[in-house]
C-alpha cells in the first residue's frame, strides 16, 4: 500500500495522507447572505491567522476592451488609504510578521 506523506514542522515527522484528509474535515464551511463562502479552521496551538480572498474573475472572463483589469486591481489593492501610505502599511504588517500577497490566474484573483 502506498501513502503520500505529510512533512510537519519540527522533529522530522511524516504521516499518511489519511491524516492530512482528517485535517481537511475541521475546516468549517459558512454560506453568507451575500452569496459568499467562508472557510475556517480552528488551530488551538497557534497565535496567528490568515486571512485569504479568492474571486473568481481571472484573465480569461475579462472582454478586450477591460483586458487587463482583474491584473489592474490586484495592484491597485496594495496602493495605500487616504490616512496611511503603501509603505505605512508594508511597514506595520512586517513589523508584526505579516505578509501581503496577491496573483491573477486565468481563473481567479486571489489575496492575502
Amino acid at each position: 500500500m502506498q501513502f503520500a506523506a505529510k512533512v510537519l514542522p519540527g522533529p522530522a515527522k511524516f504521516l499518511p495522507h489519511k491524516f492530512s484528509e482528517r485535517m481537511i474535515d475541521q475546516v468549517r464551511t459558512t454560506k453568507l447572505s451575500n452569496g459568499a463562502t467562508v472557510l475556517t479552521e480552528h488551530m488551538p496551538n497557534l497565535r496567528s491567522c490568515t486571512v485569504g480572498v479568492w474571486i473568481r474573475r481571472g484573465s480569461r472572463h475579462e472582454r478586450p476592451a477591460v483586458n487587463g483589469i482583474c491584473h489592474f486591481i490586484e495592484h491597485a489593492v496594495f496602493k495605500g488609504t487616504r490616512r496611511r501610505t503603501a509603505l505605512d502599511i508594508a511597514v506595520e504588517s512586517d513589523r508584526l510578521g505579516g505578509n501581503f500577497d496577491a496573483y491573477t490566474t486565468h481563473e481567479i484573483t486571489g489575496f492575502s
